[in-house]
């Protein structure tokens, strides 16, 4: 309760007492568990620099450019605690790194000293690429030699556009796994982001809700795939995982390319409509991405972001900018809570073992009488899911042999690798992670059926097999006793 205040074109409640809050999104103090033998994270650490943005243009490779991030010394510190501690709660194994300085490796080297000695060890090392590309900031990985080892040589895409105009070139390394051998090759992305400027040509806004610059975009995407299927850094393994910030939404046409190529994108198929990393004018999705190829799909246990940074507000950051004396020490902490402004991605795996399908059948019976009678038709209904995110069941068999009672009448729903043969229904095929087969057809009820008439359909799988039951009763026909009086005349 309180006292109602009229300012301007609004009304406002004045408190007369302390308020009680209950949050309907508690923080989450610890990132989600996503499961797997190893962890890949991707985040954007908004302009990590350690040359202090004074105003004079002198970041870049070439130091004619602007500088970003903080202002100040007292403002690196604070920036830098925030994004160590939340690392150092993220745990990954490989970290792909967005919005980083890009120099010769002054920043990358300084966040690595500050987890290490905040760990008390040398536990993570980084990927020396030098300057990479034109702009202000690049992409980075930084890994932990403890569990993982950097396989042959880094590979970047700098030398055809857009990369070479206004994107920032991805960075490829294909690392072993130390406890199997097992190898992966991580591609960190950071794709020209909506922000207008002077787009020309398809770049411009086309209305159709992806911003402007989509065109390059794509056009990052499918030069992406190319490279990629050249075998960048010389590993002949086909796992590949992509992570990054693509400034592109779940189905914009960036996205698209890549899981129209097989890529899976893992977000979606771990979180569906629930996945978000930023927040931007209220509208909640997510820019930052994990994209497994087919080949390790099969191998991911997990994948998520930890909410620590779009559901908070900006005036809790590191920045000095419009606070009080009193205001920079009350909103401030070294916590991982706005260390940046997009959420952070974890992808879990085990490269050594297949995550193995779920299965599930769900039989129904329609009947479109009141009483089923020799001679009705019924509609069955078979539906085969997949229920794990992105284990593939290969060489799944679905049967159903019809009861005596009823004979096979029609397809309504006929999958590929559905056929019938002497009232025997079958369907064999494949199930991607997610998916899910139905199968509907017409029966006939028989003449002298009577009662129940139950139908079992059973499947079959390698791992794993089960059966679903669906009845219905056929009615006695009534039959009426009709005298007919004979009148002899």
């Amino acid at each position: 309760s309180g006292i109602v205040d009229q300012r301007r074109d609004g009304y406002s409640i004045q408190p007369v007492g302390a308020v009680t809050f209950t949050p309907a999104n508690p923080r989450p103090t610890t990132p989600p568990d996503i499961g797997g033998t190893l962890k890949v994270a991707s985040f954007n650490v908004l302009n990590y620099f350690t040359t202090l943005d004074t105003g004079a243009a002198i970041c870049g490779p070439a130091g004619n450019l602007g500088c970003r991030g903080a202002d100040n010394a007292n403002e690196f510190a604070r920036q830098r605690a925030k994004i160590i501690n939340a690392l150092l709660a993220l745990d990954a194994d490989i970290v792909g790194l967005m919005e980083i300085e890009n120099n010769a490796g002054e920043a990358v080297a300084d966040l690595v000293a500050g987890l290490n000695e905040a760990a008390g060890s040398d536990l993570y090392t980084f990927v020396d690429t030098g300057t990479i590309g034109g702009d202000a900031i690049k992409v980075a990985l930084i890994y932990k030699p403890g569990r993982v080892t950097a396989v042959n040589s880094f590979a970047v895409l700098d030398e055809v556009a857009p990369f070479t105009v206004n994107t920032r070139p991805p960075l490829a390394q294909t690392f072993a796994e130390n406890s199997s051998g097992e190898q992966l090759t991580v591609v960190v992305n950071h794709f020209k982001s909506k922000n207008c400027g002077s787009p020309s040509g398809d770049n411009a806004d086309q209305g159709d809700g992806q911003g402007c610059w989509n065109a390059d975009r794509l056009l990052a995407a499918q030069l992406v795939l190319d490279w990629l299927s050249a075998d960048p850094t010389g590993s002949g393994d086909p796992d590949v995982l992509l992570i990054g910030d693509l400034n592109a939404y779940a189905m914009e046409d960036p996205v698209r390319a890549f899981t129209d190529a097989g890529y899976a994108n893992l977000m979606a198929q771990f979180n569906g409509d629930a996945a978000y990393s930023y927040v931007f004018d209220g509208a909640w999705g997510y820019l930052d991405h994990g994209l497994s190829s087919p080949s390790l799909t099969p191998f991911v246990t997990g994948a998520t972001e930890w909410h620590i940074n779009a559901d908070e507000p900006m005036v809790l950051d590191y920045t000095e900018d419009y606070k009080s004396p009193e205001q920079l020490v009350s909103l401030y902490s070294d916590d991982p809570f706005r260390a940046s402004d997009h959420d952070p991605v974890l992808i879990g795996l085990n490269l050594t073992q297949a995550a193995e399908p779920v299965l599930g059948l769900a039989k129904e019976v329609a009947v479109g009488e009141t009483a089923v009678l020799p001679g009705s038709t019924v509609t069955y209904t078979l539906t085969l899911s997949n229920s794990h995110p992105v284990a593939i069941a290969e060489g799944v068999m679905l049967t159903d042999t019809l009861p005596s009672a009823v004979a096979f009448g029609q397809w309504v729903v006929r999958p590929t690798g559905a056929n019938v043969v002497n009232g025997e229904v079958t369907w064999q095929g494949t199930l991607a992670g997610g998916e899910t087969v139905v199968v509907v057809f017409t029966a006939v009820v028989q003449p002298g059926a009577l009662g129940v008439v139950e139908n079992t359909a059973v499947f079959d799988h390698p791992t794993q097999s089960g059966s679903a039951t669906a009845r219905f009763t056929v009615a006695e026909p009534v039959r009426y006793l009709i005298y007919l009086p004979l009148i002899r005349k």
